[in-house]
């Protein structure tokens, strides 16, 4: 929890690249036991179940600095990239429209704030 608060405005180490196809991206540092509540909390139909289940396989199993990316919905085109920053310390990516990124954007903050972060 203290990483996440340290790391919350701080820039990631690693800058993200903008996946080709999509206008607009937003990120945030969390601690690996908050990913799954934070992308169960976004409304129903913004991110596939099955992605769920796949993060959490993979946050289980990535090492430090390592990189994996996730499409969340094929659908709308949401895309995450994780990036393993620290132990159990990942920058998510999120990836996709400008109108579905400003969503998870206002979601991240409003996470953050709920969290007392």
């Amino acid at each position: 929890m203290i990483r996440f608060l340290a790391n919350l405005f701080s820039a990631p180490k690693q800058p993200s690249q903008l996946v080709a196809g999509h206008s607009a991206e937003t990120s945030m540092n969390f601690d690996s036991e908050n990913v799954r509540p934070f992308l169960e909390g976004l409304a129903p139909g913004t991110i596939d179940p099955s992605a769920l289940v796949t993060i959490d396989a993979a946050l289980k199993n990535m090492a430090v600095d390592e990189t994996r990316d996730f499409v969340l919905n094929a659908q709308t085109g949401l895309q995450l990239q994780i990036f393993m920053d620290d132990f159990e310390a990942p920058d998510l990516y999120f990836f996709g429209s400008v109108e579905i990124i400003e969503y998870i954007d206002q979601a991240l903050m409003a996470f953050a704030t709920a969290m007392g972060l």
